[in-house]
Order: C-alpha cells, then structure tokens, then sequence
C-alpha cells in the first residue's frame, strides 16, 4: 500500500425516503451490488410509521453527497445484525424480549414474496392494532374541532340572549354567519396540522401541494352535498347547519385525522 497517497474521507449522510436524515448507524454492512455499486445496510432507531419507532434495517446507496435509504426490515421489534443473503434478500434479528430473539428476513425474490404474502394471526393482530390506533387519533382531531365550533355556537348564543325573534325566525344573515365562522375558523386553524408529519406519513393522494386548501374544500362541499340530498322535510335551516358541521368534523377526521397527531 502506498504510504505516501492522500486519503479522502467523506461524512456519510443517511437520507431516508421521506427526506428525514437517520442518525447513529449501527451493525453496519458494507457490499456491492450486481452493478458494481456500493452499498451498506446498517440499523437505526427511527420512525418505522405514524405510530410508533422501532430499531429498523436499512438499505442505502450513493446518490451524489448524500445516501440514499430504503427500509427493509419488516418488523415492529428491535431489528440487530443484519446480513445479506444473495442479491435480493436480507436476514437479521430480532430482540422480542430479554435476550430472547428470532429470525426474520425481507427479499424482492417474486416466489419469496408470493409466499409471504399469506395472512397470519400476527398480521391480523397488527391491522387491528393500527386500526385502532388510527381511530383513537381520529377521535383526537375530533376533540380538538371544539376550537372552530366553538365561536359559531357562542355567536349563536349570543344573538338568541339578545334577539331571540332573529333565531326563531332562522334570518339568514344570523345562519350564514353562523356557517362562515364555523368554516372560516376551521379553516384557519386546520392549516396548523398540515405540518411536517402530516406530509411525512400520509399517504401521496392526500399530501399532494395545496392539500391543505384542496381537502378542507372539498370535504365542506361534500358534508353540503350529504345533507342537502338526505335531509328531512321537518328540518329547520340551524338543525341542517348542525348536521353539516357534525359530518364535516367526521369526514375530516375519518381522513386526515390518523396523520395529524
């Protein structure tokens, strides 16, 4: 080995497929691809979803000064001692209790991948796990719509303290107002939870630009549209007002709700 050459270490920066940097790699594995490209698959603690953080296996490669990720490992347990098998598959460990572990493995082999592909009780026991994790954050962002209906109901308290007649008589100034704070509130305060983890784990046909005007928009439109087909001959115009801001909350919660928090 010649001495006297001048070696160049660069930093390596680990990126993953959401832009998020992975910080403190460990068991890390150096190879090369069928391409002659490098490659390195290391573990790292990091969001694995919305719903929890787990100890991953990634895959990465070169791209300019940075290296680009892939997730590969396919568990919810502390993933260590990663290893590839061949060009397609990967195996490693994992810690599911006190110095207690398993195998498990991950390939883009097609016959690997149809085989595994048949359900089992863990993987009905995880979609009912996440099913109810998302419902429980729906219901979260259900609580948190008492900040935009707040001011329409207090308005509407306020005029029928003051000038009951204007209630009763359901003026249509006193409803559009009511129906313009509620909205207009909403509107305002909901663009606060389009923040970074909103677009980070919801999925692309919801966190596409201007998602946060386009989605708003057009579930009001459809909460209008529900309740003006399947509405009563007996309702009053507040009653129809009512019904809509209570669908309007369920469809934004049923929808974006689970990513917001």
């Amino acid at each position: 080995m010649n001495t006297n050459k001048e070696w160049d270490f660069n930093l390596m920066t680990f990126i993953d497929n959401n832009g998020v940097k992975l910080e403190n790699p460990k068991f890390i594995q150096y190879g090369v691809d069928e391409n002659g490209q490098a490659k390195v698959m290391f573990t790292t603690r990091a969001l694995k979803s919305n719903e929890k953080e787990a100890v991953n296996v990634y895959e990465a490669r070169a791209d300019g000064d940075v290296w680009k990720t892939e997730l590969r490992s396919t568990t919810n347990h502390q993933s260590v001692h990663p290893y590839w098998i061949g060009e397609d598959s990967v195996m490693w460990l994992n810690l599911v209790g006190y110095k207690e572990y398993t195998f498990s493995g991950a390939s883009k082999d097609p016959d690997v991948i149809k085989k595994s592909l048949k359900i089992t009780k863990v993987d009905l026991k995880e979609a009912v796990s996440a099913t109810v994790l998302s419902l429980f954050q729906g219901l979260i962002f259900a609580m948190s719509s008492v900040y935009w209906i707040t001011p329409a109901v207090l308005f509407a308290l306020v005029i029928y303290i003051v000038k009951i007649k204007l209630m009763e008589d359901e003026d249509k100034r006193i409803l559009y107002t009511i129906l313009a704070l509620f909205l207009g509130v909403q509107f305002i305060f909901i663009q606060k939870l389009f923040n970074t983890h909103y677009y980070m784990y919801a999925p692309d046909y919801l966190a596409f630009s201007g998602s946060s005007f386009v989605i708003p928009i057009a579930l009001a439109l459809a909460s209008g549209a529900a309740v003006w087909y399947g509405r009563k001959q007996d309702w009053s115009k507040l009653t129809a007002i009512s019904y809509f801001a209570v669908l309007n909350t369920f469809f934004l919660s049923l929808v974006v709700g689970p990513y917001m928090f």
